[in-house]
């Protein structure tokens, strides 16, 4: 009976106090893009307490799933931003892209003076990340293309979203 008193009260902490500390997990469009896109279909958002990218960082993980559709091709891509009490730094989007095994070659991109890093997979997708004061912004497609130009619609509303942090440099 104490323990579900406890579990009643935390929950009810999480709700109350979570828009005051940038917790507003059950909120995500405030986050990520609920709508269709240009070429993508929106599909679902996920979100919830704890990170997969931000790992050991307190924070709020958001993630919009979309299915790319042209007359040639059609592959899903995930929209993720991770939310944290810390300010997101540009050497953490960095290592990101250098941890994984699956990336081939990476680089910077800009549009519209907004820089991004972007690494290209070994099986032809590609990821594309920055910062954005405390947030995390996660571009990941799955399914080979030539180049990433088909992320532009996509990458526009985001960057509008959650300006770029990343340095030109």
């Amino acid at each position: 009976m104490k323990k579900a008193i406890i579990i009643s009260v935390i929950a009810l902490l999480i709700l109350v106090a979570g828009p005051i500390f940038g917790y507003e997990y059950l909120n995500p469009s405030r986050y990520v893009i609920q709508y269709d896109v240009g070429n993508f279909k929106y599909e679902n958002t996920e979100s919830g307490l704890g990170c997969n990218l931000l790992n050991g960082w307190a924070c709020t993980h958001y993630r919009s799933n979309y299915i790319f559709s042209s007359p040639t091709i059609n592959f899903p891509v995930t929209m993720d931003v991770e939310y944290g009490f810390s300010k997101v730094t540009e050497s953490k989007v960095f290592s990101l892209l250098q941890n994984r095994d699956d990336i081939e070659q990476s680089g910077k991109g800009d549009w519209s003076r907004n820089y991004f890093y972007v690494g290209e997979k070994t099986d032809g997708s590609y990821i594309i990340a920055w910062n954005s004061g405390r947030k995390l912004v996660f571009i990941e497609s799955f399914g080979q293309v030539e180049n990433n130009d088909f992320l532009e619609d996509l990458l526009t509303d985001y960057l509008v979203k959650y300006p770029s942090d990343i340095s030109r440099d």
